[in-house]
């Protein structure tokens, strides 16, 4: 199961992912800066990130925390 790099809490299947430099992170965890996307975590600088990469990441099924209610 594949978990955020800054809150550690696993993907849920709708939650919106960002890839940086291999990393993935929740979009609410990271801040986003348009000048060809740049990440930050708490103001701190974490990599550069292609749009294609950013606009919505598909993780494997298998990375994803079963939902309780399925």
């Amino acid at each position: 199961m594949t978990k955020c790099a800054e809150c550690v809490q696993p993907f849920k299947w709708d939650d919106d992912v960002v890839n940086v430099d291999d990393r993935y992170f929740h979009k609410k965890c990271v801040e986003l800066v348009p000048s060809g996307y740049v990440a930050y975590v708490n103001d701190e600088y974490i990599g550069e990130v292609e749009y294609e990469d950013m606009a919505c990441f598909i993780l494997d099924t298998d990375a994803y925390e079963e939902d309780e209610n399925d």
